[in-house]
């Protein structure tokens, strides 16, 4: 298969790279950025300067990522906002392709969860999952060393209580092993399979003409 770089065929799409915390979704992100030209949009860029002083408001620790009010309070407000981001380039008008880059864990093994995701967001809509083993994870994060990590590995069996390795997407993914595969395998892995998507998104914005900031 010829892979083509830059190729503005398709005037949106959104591209959601998801999996566990310290499986690679930032690495890959920024590599689909320089060879296919999406825009990366981190969850975590939203999320940790409001995380902090709501978690200190809170009277937790700001950067304690893991504490149950993070889990539900503040963690469902980040995919709020990196969602209507992402929809917002996406009715823009300028044939944008976004990558939207969260971990969304035990969302992806809702049937619907990837269908309505699409719906919110008025574009095609397709799904990387990245995976690793759990002690690859715990090592990885202890290497990356941000206060968010720091916070996890001081209670890790809390942390590793969240994470599901098995976990597998309902809906039609790529799967890919980032402990197996090293980032640059991987972005030719993603690049390949986003290449044969990409066309199929284009098609389907053509026959549906209230996405993609069309009236």
């Amino acid at each position: 298969m010829t892979c083509v770089a830059h190729s503005h065929s398709v005037s949106c799409a959104a591209i959601v790279i998801a999996g566990w915390p310290g499986c690679g979704k930032s690495t890959l992100a920024r590599g689909l950025a320089r060879v296919l030209g999406v825009v990366p949009l981190e969850r975590d860029s939203f999320l940790e300067p409001l995380a902090a002083r709501a978690l200190r408001a809170a009277g937790e620790s700001p950067g304690d990522f893991t504490c149950p009010f993070f889990k539900q309070e503040i963690s469902p407000a980040g995919y709020e906002a990196l969602e209507s981001v992402a929809a917002s380039i996406l009715a823009s008008g300028g044939g944008h392709r976004v990558a939207l880059v969260a971990p969304y864990g035990r969302r992806v093994g809702d049937p619907e969860w990837l269908p309505a995701l699409e719906r919110r967001l008025g574009a095609p809509t397709c799904l990387l999952w990245l995976t690793a083993p759990l002690e690859v994870i715990r090592e990885r994060r202890g290497r990356r060393g941000e206060p968010r990590d720091l916070a996890a590995l001081s209670d890790w069996a809390r942390e590793a209580s969240y994470i599901d390795p098995g976990l597998r997407p309902a809906a039609p993914h790529l799967h890919l092993d980032s402990s197996r595969l090293g980032p640059e395998k991987m972005l030719g892995a993603a690049r390949e399979w986003l290449t044969e998507w990409l066309p199929d998104a284009e098609a389907q914005r053509r026959s549906s003409p209230r996405s993609c900031g069309a009236s």
